[in-house]
């Protein structure tokens, strides 16, 4: 459909039992952006995600890429999720792992060919993986398991990557270098969705954001939606907005109950 959006998600509603978890969610996106969604916990961010991609029932709501049930372009969407279960005794190497994200572009049960394989060393050079890619997934650290299914959604190559707090368990670091990595995605056309706690990296990395609390509290320039109104409207707590310069930007419950933000200019 000429003209539709990468991304339109059009009154998408999922609930738990009777209670609404996600309520009402619309957004529309086009690629080459880095869209962060951001918002207390248990507003509803992972719920999302996963309706998104069909792993959880929405009650009401379409998804749809470039104007189709994301239902039949599957393989033009990747998502990593915020704990991947993993079975430590599983005989499966890292360089395994990210062939996997080759398989939704692939017919069958055909072996990967030649440009295949050269996508997942690419992947695994990108995340420094190269040295560990012979060994077994179960032998890493929570932060190197991380990197690897990084990995496997950079392998597929799709037009979406929807990634749920993909800095767990990862270094200052290796977060910057990652951070470059998914900017460097979008460029290439891609719409790169993160959830992420921080809302300072938000601030500083995110083309866009979409503040959530079961519905869509504000969707727009992080300047724009990181206002003390929209924070305490999704937050529920009192906010006190502060600039204490880049190095200390970050947002925190405080004991008293207040939500201290601190951002940058």
């Amino acid at each position: 459909m000429t003209g539709a959006p990468l991304l339109a998600v059009e009154g998408l509603s999922v609930r738990y039992e009777r209670t609404p978890v996600v309520d009402g969610v619309s957004l529309s996106a086009d690629g080459g952006q880095l869209l962060g969604l951001c918002g207390p916990n248990g507003s509803g961010k992972s719920t999302l995600l996963r309706a998104v991609v069909g792993l959880t029932p929405a009650f009401a709501g379409t998804v749809r890429l470039d104007g189709r049930p994301l239902s039949e372009v599957h393989e033009e969407v990747s998502y990593v999720p915020q704990h991947a279960a993993v079975d430590p005794e599983f005989p499966i190497t890292v360089r395994e792992v990210v062939a996997t994200g080759r398989m939704p572009r692939r017919r069958g049960l055909r072996w990967l060919g030649r440009g295949d394989r050269a996508i997942v060393e690419e992947a695994l050079g990108e995340l420094d993986l190269t040295d560990l890619a012979g060994r077994g997934l179960g032998e890493l650290s929570g932060g190197q398991r991380q990197r690897a299914f990084l990995a496997r959604a950079l392998a597929q190559r799709a037009r979406i990557l929807l990634l749920d707090e993909p800095f767990a368990a990862v270094d200052a670091r290796a977060e910057d270098d990652l951070w470059q990595r998914l900017a460097q995605v979008s460029t290439t056309g891609a719409l790169v969705v993160v959830v992420h706690h921080d809302l300072g990296a938000l601030a500083e990395r995110a083309d866009r954001l979409v503040l959530l609390s079961r519905h869509v509290v504000a969707d727009g320039p992080p300047a724009e939606v990181l206002t003390s109104t929209n924070l305490e409207a999704a937050y529920e707590l009192p906010v006190a907005l502060r600039d204490p310069g880049r190095a200390e930007r970050r947002a925190e419950a405080r004991g008293d109950g207040a939500l201290r933000w601190a951002m940058a200019p």
